[in-house]
């Protein structure tokens, strides 16, 4: 019959009992016969032995090259504080290092990541950029990563790296352009309305824009006068903006621009006076017309720039607090909607002032 066998401990019927504390162990050999059948070495958690790792402080056999951990199940194994132990196998000394990401000069990411110092010797690199993925981690139209603060950090050595804060900087490259807006032809320098140098990188073109989000074309618009401008009518890309750059947009005269309207209608949200109920609903607390002409079409054109979405917003009678968020349209994703044509305007529009939480502070009181 096999029973078990406890070191510094008894096996009463099976169970674990009257474990001796304070025991150290350097080495356990058990022989059946005259036959090695453990050869037992003390190892720390996460010891790597080949390609196992110890997944605690317990003993390492090399006969069947396993581990056996503490039979009561505590992982109560300790390691001496004796120099006669020290453990000088770099493959188990343990150390970890930290990574900041930061795109732009925000943070994004933080990691901690683990080594062994065996991954600093015997031929072994332990290059930064890969240890620290900062390719992997290099945000969409972001500049390949690099680690400001390397200089700080000295030899790549396991005492230098361990406990090390890396910096890792991600940068967007901006690109410039001039614009000159005219009115009538760029013939005559007086005609010349406003010029400005404008900004862009990769971002912009997270989805397929026009030229007129890119440009405001309408900025320095004369009544009654339709811009042109000098893009082709091919796909907007970072590459052909800065081709044809720089741009004029030229604002020409339309006799008699015909003339469209729509109605807008406000509403707030209005909840029920009766007490035992907590029902909202939307009433309506004006209506307007705006009436809008053929220039004012045009691309990068949306909603709020023919509706005063806040026009109606009530007020409070609270300085400084505010009960209604600003105005939206109903159906929210009509702000995203681009009105480039008049077939594109809708005969009415519904704005709405949701309500917004305020805390409050309520104390009490005793006596």
């Amino acid at each position: 019959m096999d029973v078990p066998l406890y070191l510094f401990a008894c096996d009463m019927n099976g169970y674990y009992r009257g474990g001796i504390a304070g025991v150290g162990i350097k080495s356990c050999k058990i022989y059946y016969d005259n036959t090695l059948i453990r050869d037992f070495v003390p190892v720390t958690f996460f010891d790597k032995i080949g390609d196992k790792i110890a997944p605690s402080n317990c003993l390492y056999d090399k006969i069947t090259q396993s581990f056996f951990e503490d039979a009561t199940g505590l992982n109560s194994f300790n390691i001496m504080d004796d120099p006669a132990y020290e453990d000088h196998n770099p493959e188990h000394n343990l150390g970890c290092c930290y990574a900041n990401y930061y795109q732009d000069g925000t943070l994004f990411n933080s990691s901690t990541i683990w080594f062994r110092e065996s991954d600093f010797i015997n031929g072994n690199t332990w290059d930064p950029y890969t240890k620290l993925f900062v390719d992997y981690l290099q945000p969409k139209y972001a500049n390949a990563g690099v680690i400001s603060n390397l200089d700080a950090l000295g030899d790549v050595t396991f005492n230098n790296v361990k406990n090390f804060i890396f910096i890792i900087n991600y940068t967007i490259t901006d690109y410039r352009f001039t614009v000159k807006y005219w009115k009538d032809n760029t013939e005559d320098e007086n005609n010349l309305l406003g010029e400005e140098e404008l900004l862009i990188n990769e971002r912009n073109f997270y989805s397929v824009p026009t030229f007129g989000d890119i440009v405001d074309i309408q900025k320095y618009k004369p009544d009654s006068y339709k811009p042109t401008y000098n893009y082709p009518e091919t796909r907007v890309t970072l590459s052909r903006i800065l081709e044809h750059a720089p741009y004029d947009i030229v604002y020409q005269k339309v006799e008699n621009p015909e003339v469209y309207t729509t109605t807008v209608r406000y509403y707030r949200k209005h909840y029920s006076t009766d007490s035992t109920l907590f029902t909202a609903n939307w009433l309506e607390i004006g209506t307007r017309e705006v009436e809008i002409d053929e220039t004012q079409f045009a691309e990068g054109v949306y909603i709020e720039k023919f509706l005063d979405l806040d026009a109606l917003k009530p007020t409070s009678a609270v300085e400084g607090v505010e009960f209604y968020a600003d105005g939206e349209p109903y159906n929210w994703y009509l702000k995203d909607e681009m009105i480039d044509t008049p077939e594109k305007l809708k005969a009415e529009y519904q704005v709405v002032y949701d309500t917004v939480s305020i805390p409050i502070e309520v104390r009490y009181y005793t006596d």
